[in-house]
This record gives structure tokens, C-alpha cells and sequence, in this order.
């Protein structure tokens, strides 16, 4: 019975990791040279990792992160940083919560009160400018009876 060759250079790496190294260094005008005194390895090593017969360690990808703030997550997986996914995805935040408030209050009415007492019980931030926002009319109206 044969034995397998586990020897991992001579093994391919089949992660996209090694696409996305070299797409990241080719934007940034960077050599492999640049990034091999980064990681500390040789220029070779960085060939490798870029043909995908070398994988990359862990402290490789620290240093890419500290050295060229590079998305960890996005070097592992392909997926753009959750933020970067927001950024990118054109919406407006507040126009989309005004028009389920007004639909929730207007086509269900008795919701208003739940939906208060939830956000106060969710939302301590949503409570406190219930807060302010009682007291300012308490003293506004003290002003006026004054």
C-alpha cells in the first residue's frame, strides 16, 4: 500500500488566498520584494504563496494587516468587511425607519404604545431622550403659564 505525499509545498492550496494577495499587492503597486520584507520572508516564499504552492501562517497575516491594513477577512474569505459592505450598499437609514413608523402607526394604531414601550426597554439611549425631551416640555410649559 502507498503511502500519500502530504508535503504540503508540493500540495495546492485551494483557498482564493493566494488570488487575493496578489490582487491586493498588484493595486497597491507593491513588489513581492515589498511585501517579503514585510512578513520577513524571502521573495520566493511570496512567489509561492502567490502561485498557491505555499500557504500563508498566521503571523503573516497579522503582519499584513498591521503593515498595509490589509482586510484579514477579506484576504480569508473574498467577503468585504461588514462596514465597507454598508458604505458600498447605497440606502437611507432613517428614510426607511420613518416610513415603517408612519405604515406600523398608521395602519395599526394600538402598535404606538407597544413599539414606545419596546424601544425604552431595548433602547436605554431612546429612553433617556424620552427624558429630556419631557423635561424640556415640562419647563417650556412652566415659562408659559408663568
Amino acid at each position: 500500500m502507498q503511502e500519500k505525499n502530504d508535503n504540503s509545498a508540493s500540495r495546492k492550496c485551494d483557498n482564493g488566498i493566494h488570488v487575493r494577495l496578489k490582487s491586493f499587492r498588484v493595486e497597491k503597486e507593491l513588489t513581492q520584494k515589498d511585501i517579503a520584507l514585510a512578513l520577513d520572508l524571502d521573495p520566493a516564499a511570496v512567489s509561492r504563496i502567490e502561485k498557491n504552492e505555499r500557504q500563508i501562517d498566521c503571523y503573516s497575516f497579522l503582519k499584513l494587516r498591521e503593515e498595509f491594513s490589509v482586510d484579514i477577512n477579506w484576504l480569508l474569505t473574498g467577503e468585504k468587511d461588514t462596514l465597507q459592505k454598508c458604505e458600498n450598499h447605497k440606502f437611507d437609514f432613517l428614510a426607511d425607519l420613518q416610513t415603517w413608523l408612519e405604515e406600523i402607526c398608521t395602519e395599526e394604531p394600538e402598535r404606538q404604545n407597544w413599539l414606545k414601550i419596546e424601544l425604552k426597554d431595548k433602547l436605554p439611549l431612546f429612553n433617556e431622550w424620552l427624558k429630556k425631551r419631557d423635561q424640556a416640555t415640562a419647563k417650556a410649559g412652566d415659562r408659559r403659564a408663568a
